[in-house]
């Protein structure tokens, strides 16, 4: 293939890895929802500030502030002023919360390993090796060019 055809080849693979997935359903989670309960996972038990969440996942404390109202209105977290500093917001996952995370985090895993097995160890390390490269290059190019930007 020449590059055009690899162009081409590239944005549709992109174009079907973020379009062809199923429906989401009523009352799922956001992606930054998501994000949030992974982060709290991998701390917990312990509670983090809701401007360390926001840091972390490279967005506005607004943003986190919805996405908190939300996961905690469905029973997944928790939210509590700071003892020390009432402006502080401490998050910790619920009993709901950890136990939901968990259970997505091990099929995750699951359907990794089957995918892996699948295609074969060896060729998928190879790949992740390569994905690492073009990934790194993409970013120096980005930064050379001034395409990354805060939106």
């Amino acid at each position: 293939m020449d590059k055009i055809e690899l162009r081409k080849k590239l944005l549709e693979l992109s174009f079907k890895l973020h379009h062809d997935m199923p429906p989401k359903k009523m009352g799922a989670l956001t992606e930054g929802e998501k994000g949030i309960m992974g982060l709290l996972f991998y701390r917990y038990p312990e509670a983090q500030y809701s401007g360390d969440l926001a840091v972390l996942m490279k967005v506005g404390t607004g943003r986190i502030g919805n996405a908190l109202k939300s996961l905690e209105a469905k029973g997944f977290i928790n939210r509590e002023a700071d003892d020390e500093d009432k402006r502080k917001v401490l998050v910790s996952l619920t009993d709901k919360g950890y136990q939901w995370i968990k259970h997505k985090t091990e099929t995750a895993n699951h359907f990794i390993e089957t995918v892996i097995e699948e295609y074969g160890v060896e060729k998928f390390e190879t790949f992740i090796l390569e994905s690492e490269k073009l990934m790194k290059i993409g970013y120096q190019i980005c930064m050379q060019e001034g395409l990354i930007n805060d939106d």
